[in-house]
């Protein structure tokens, strides 16, 4: 590869992990918006109910944080790979996947062929 294609492939990849942690900011933002609202009802709900430990709705609704967060891996510092887990990171290589395959076999409308072609060569400059 010459230095321009390694150039370009570098900013690719770059640009590629920019958009992926975008959308995982956004995806965690919203779980934090939800979770504020069912924390607080969770807790009343215990109070209400007597509940206290590891069966009460507050330690459920942080246990279904905790997995939410492992999914979202907005940082990469955890190993789904590992565990068999389907996370953020997956769903975005097999949509790129789909998407790409789906450009190779001609899949894509025409309309929506040329906006990814119009859009690519905006970054290419």
């Amino acid at each position: 590869m010459s230095n321009e294609s390694d150039s370009e492939y570098g900013f690719w990849q770059k640009f590629r992990r920019l958009l992926v942690f975008q959308v995982k900011l956004y995806i965690d933002a919203f779980r934090d918006l939800v979770m504020s609202p069912v924390s607080v009802v969770a807790f009343l709900l215990d109070l209400i109910q007597g509940k206290s430990g590891e069966d009460s709705n507050f330690e459920g609704a942080l246990r279904f944080g905790r997995r939410t967060e492992k999914t979202i891996n907005l940082f990469g510092q955890y190993s789904n790979q590992n565990e068999g887990r389907y996370d953020v990171d997956a769903a975005v290589q097999q949509l790129e996947e789909n998407i790409s395959r789906q450009y190779r076999e001609g899949g894509l409308s025409e309309k929506t062929k040329q906006a990814l072609e119009k859009t690519l060569s905006v970054f290419r400059r």
